[in-house]
């Protein structure tokens, strides 16, 4: 895996968690491919519609916050593991951990860049 790669997967990952993070529902599921299957402990979403609806309808309020990623792979399959924090930060209000828990994530490089194929999360062990 080239380090382009490694830097456009990263950059997809944030892209996620800023379009989820701000309500843009079309740009958080133009971060799967077509069929893509996000899984969560709110359930499992499959395909591009299924991701808009579960994004647009997401309760807002907290920051999506990843770490420590681990990218394998080569060509145009790769795996990435990374922790996921959501931080709740009312304005004004001293920030707080929500939630603490893992990805673990199947990605594909298409014609359009790296997309997530399959994304799960879950709490942390």
């Amino acid at each position: 895996m080239t380090t382009e790669d490694r830097l456009d997967i990263l950059d997809l990952l944030a892209r996620y968690n800023y379009a989820i993070d701000d309500g843009d529902g079309d740009a958080w599921a133009a971060s799967f491919t077509q069929d893509g299957v996000f899984t969560s402990p709110s359930g499992i979403f499959a395909g591009r519609e299924a991701l808009r609806k579960f994004a647009n309808e997401y309760q807002r309020g907290g920051l999506h916050v990843t770490s420590n990623h681990i990218i394998t792979g080569d060509g145009n399959d790769a795996k990435m593991r990374c922790y996921l924090q959501l931080v709740t930060a009312p304005r004004g209000e001293k920030p707080e951990i929500r939630f603490c828990g893992r990805y673990a994530d199947v990605l594909v490089k298409t014609g359009a860049g790296w997309r997530f194929k399959t994304r799960t999360v879950g709490p942390a062990p």
